[in-house]
């Protein structure tokens, strides 16, 4: 920075020549003009070591920075620091807006700040909460009704006019009194806002005017739409008039609008929606009760022992999830321990549940193996490279072999179990297990059936395994090459995400050749052959029913 300052002065005893008092303050203002030049000029010679590092200095202390950001922490002493990093100091001449002092604002707020830098220190000159601002918008924008369209038009044909008024507006308000209030209060125009809105046309020839009056409703959680269309005949073509007529036309009445008013509520579709997002099962068996979840994108499923009550299962439920008691009874299916045998024989209608009961749990099965299928894709080369070849084989349809004359209709059977586990690290430790696999025919013949593995669950203890591809053959177990036996290989997930091979060696009390007819066929699965590979060997007995043909 220059600065030029031009004055005069007199010290005579330091003028030279100066004999007389004119020529004195000629050579001064001379000799004071030439100072003046020479430190401008020397100035910008040397703006490094003076002017420039004196100016930049100056400009860095006082210019003013405007930051925003989220505040991470207050203290200590008199100072901020925001999620960004930035430390901002505060002192008495801080302007906190609409709060008193630093102590006022807390952790989370947004913030607007204008700084300085002073010392490296960046030191606020102002502090706007930007929260507060939002807040009040928001609470307008609930107060005031949104409008969306207004539209008023006069159709002429000769003498006569239909005059049209529209409007469309969505409101906060979900009572009946409270909507009747609003249309009143939005639907009253006067006359400059009529006048401004008013289009005046020609009606066609072959058009008959006509009177109308509708308001419609539409209600939703949270918010409604609101569509209100008045039309009146007028014998009159003056626009004068026509605007007389709107103004007085549109002072509506709480009697005028409820004799119209068409509600449509999609509050109970609403709810339906939200319990076929929401799904929960509940099965107890043998002093267990095994719970899956599905809260829209959320999944739970966990086990809880010791013989639960309902009561228990219930709080448990609520617990992990939030949801309130009579919503979780209201949509849940809960399955005690051989339910379906308390009568000899299964009612049509109870046969039809049932069967729509398992054909809804092979859906999901799928669904669950076709998904982690997917996601063990997107990180194969993450996986180990057995699996990675077992996915690509799947992939490229070559995991099930060559399939000579395939099923031109395929058949579902589900195997259904329940046994014990042994550990294959300890076998001191055994807990239960039961478990479900969904099966699809590939090619049924006297020599040879063989499956595929859709999907399916294991539990065992308190773990899940989960079916991600799998297959199946029938064999014989003996020398009489009685086709009395299936093998079941495939690979399973956990809840932790691990791979593992299971195998599973099913003895049958019939044959399994052909057709296996309708009636449940009883299976023994034998250990040692049966196991999750490095965890668990299996002993359990079961059905192999037919699902659907």
């Amino acid at each position: 920075m220059s600065v030029l300052v031009l004055g005069f002065a007199s010290y005579p005893s330091l003028l030279p020549n100066s004999e007389n008092g004119v020529g004195a303050i000629d050579d001064l203002q001379l000799q004071l003009g030439s100072i003046a030049f020479a430190q401008e000029e020397n100035g910008e010679e040397n703006g490094e070591e003076n002017g420039e590092e004196n100016g930049e200095e100056e400009q860095e202390e006082e210019e003013e920075i405007e930051l925003r950001g989220i505040i991470a922490s207050i203290g200590p002493g008199n100072q901020l620091t925001l999620e960004s990093g930035e430390v901002i100091l505060t002192d008495e001449n801080t302007d906190f807006d609409d709060f008193t002092s630093l102590g006022d604002l807390e952790v989370g707020f947004e913030v607007d700040i204008d700084a300085v830098l002073i010392d490296g220190n960046l030191l606020a000159t102002e502090i706007e909460v930007e929260e507060e601002e939002e807040e009040v918008e928001e609470a307008i924008l609930q107060i005031q009704p949104q409008v969306s369209g207004l539209k008023v038009r006069a159709e002429i044909l000769g003498n006569q006019s239909e005059i049209k008024v529209e409007i469309e507006f969505t409101t906060t308000s979900t009572e009946t009194a409270d909507i009747i209030a609003e249309i009143i209060a939005q639907f009253e125009l006067d006359r400059d806002v009529a006048d401004a809105a008013l289009e005046i046309e020609q009606a066609d020839e072959d058009e008959e005017l006509e009177e109308k009056f509708e308001v419609e409703v539409e209600v939703e959680p949270e918010i409604t739409d609101v569509e209100v269309e008045l039309r009146f005949v007028l014998d009159t073509v003056d626009r004068d008039e026509i605007l007389d007529a709107i103004v007085e036309k549109t002072k509506l009445s709480s009697q005028q609008i409820e004799g119209v008013l068409e509600f449509e509520i999609e509050e109970e579709e609403e709810v339906e929606e939200q319990e076929e997002e929401y799904e929960i099962e509940v099965e107890v068996k043998k002093g267990k009760a095994k719970v899956k979840i599905e809260l829209d994108d959320e999944k739970y499923r966990f086990v809880i022992k010791d013989n639960p009550t309902e009561e228990e299962i219930i709080s448990t439920i609520v617990d992990k999830t939030g949801l309130e008691a009579s919503f979780i009874t209201s949509i849940w299916e809960f399955e005690y321990e051989g339910a379906e045998e308390e009568e000899e024989e299964l009612s049509i209608e109870k046969q039809a549940k049932f069967a729509e009961k398992m054909a809804k749990k092979e859906m999901k099965a799928q669904e669950n193996a076709e998904e982690t299928i997917l996601k063990l894709q997107q990180k194969i080369d993450q996986l180990e490279q057995r699996l990675q070849k077992l996915l690509d084989k799947f992939e490229a349809g070559e995991y099930f072999g060559t399939i000579l004359e395939p099923d031109p209709v395929t058949t579902s059977y589900i195997i259904s179990f329940d046994g014990s586990a042994t550990s294959l690290n300890d076998d001191s430790v055994v807990t239960d297990v039961d478990g479900e696999i969904f099966l699809e025919t590939q090619v049924t013949r006297s020599d040879t059936t063989k499956f595929r593995i859709t999907g399916g669950e294991i539990l065992v203890g308190d773990t899940f395994y989960d079916f991600v591809i799998g297959k199946a053959r029938v064999s014989s177990s003996g020398t009489s090459g009685e086709k009395d036996s299936m093998i079941i290989l495939g690979q399973v997930i956990d809840d932790q995400g691990n791979v593992n091979t299971i195998k599973i060696f099913v003895h049958a009390a019939n044959p399994l050749s052909g057709d296996f007819g309708l009636e449940p066929i009883d299976l023994e699965i034998k250990m040692p052959q049966s196991k999750i590979a490095k965890h668990w060997s299996l002993s359990a007995s079961g059905q192999l029913s037919l699902l659907q043909a």
